[in-house]
């Protein structure tokens, strides 16, 4: 894992932990982004959503059905959708599933020479993240 991968992950688990989000380390370079209480859509389920981080930093989380559209969690993260891109071995994006089950899940894929172009301070990506936080409690 480069050294900036592990910055941006650091900024993440302290903003998620600002949230009220446990972020567990599983393994080197996995850790499960954890609600502090079971999560409406989950029977006895706490986890929301992981964050990987090897050449590239990957963050999964999910949430219920019906709260976001794919054009708004691409609005709010700033970043193309999958089908959107050309090369996604190059580029950063983000891949959604919409209108699931139970729930539905943003997966956000930023390479890491575009780390410094993501700040997960940023207000849309602070809007994603307190909109995730409350629909999951």
């Amino acid at each position: 894992m480069s050294e900036a991968v592990s910055r941006k992950v650091i900024e993440l688990k302290g903003i998620l932990n600002e949230l009220g989000l446990e972020v567990v380390s599983e393994k080197p370079g996995q850790y499960r982004i954890d609600n502090k209480k079971v999560v409406k859509w989950g029977r006895d389920r706490v986890r929301i959503g992981k964050i990987y981080s090897t050449n590239r930093l990957r963050v999964d989380i999910d949430f219920p059905v019906q709260t976001f559209t794919a054009e708004e969690l691409s609005e709010l993260s700033g970043l193309p959708h999958l089908t959107e891109i050309s090369n996604r071995n190059k580029d950063s994006y983000i891949r959604c599933t919409v209108n699931g089950d139970k729930y539905d899940t943003i997966r956000i894929f930023i390479k890491a020479d575009r780390l410094s172009d993501c700040d997960f301070r940023d207000p849309g990506y602070q809007s994603l993240l307190h909109k995730i936080y409350s629909a999951n409690n």
